[in-house]
């Protein structure tokens, strides 16, 4: 898999527009687009930002692993939730993410 297919794929992964993983990423989505269409070689920050992102490694990006391992640097946790979620809810939420948090 040729990277610009990988950017895609993990984008994909993620339930991500090519809007939100561009302004993640802090580029255009004109330049995202170009990335994914293979016609425009992503530079070294861009992808450092996206295996941020995604968690991953860079070996993972380029494709030279199998089993892709977690990113341990950062934390990205996407959620959907009800709208208007309840103050108690919020509260369970809150406290179930100060767990994840406090074992990762």
């Amino acid at each position: 898999m040729q990277i610009y297919e990988k950017i895609k794929q993990l984008r994909l992964d993620h339930h991500l527009t090519q809007q939100e993983a561009a302004d993640l990423l802090n580029i255009s989505q004109y330049r995202y687009a170009k990335y994914e269409l293979g016609s425009h070689i992503v530079d070294d920050e861009t992808k450092i930002r996206i295996t941020e992102l995604y968690r991953i490694t860079m070996d993972d990006l380029y494709g030279l692993t199998n089993f892709p391992r977690v990113y341990q640097k950062g934390f990205m946790l996407r959620l959907f939730l009800p709208d208007p979620l309840s103050e108690s809810n919020l509260n369970n939420l809150r406290a179930y993410l100060e767990l994840l948090y406090a074992t990762q």
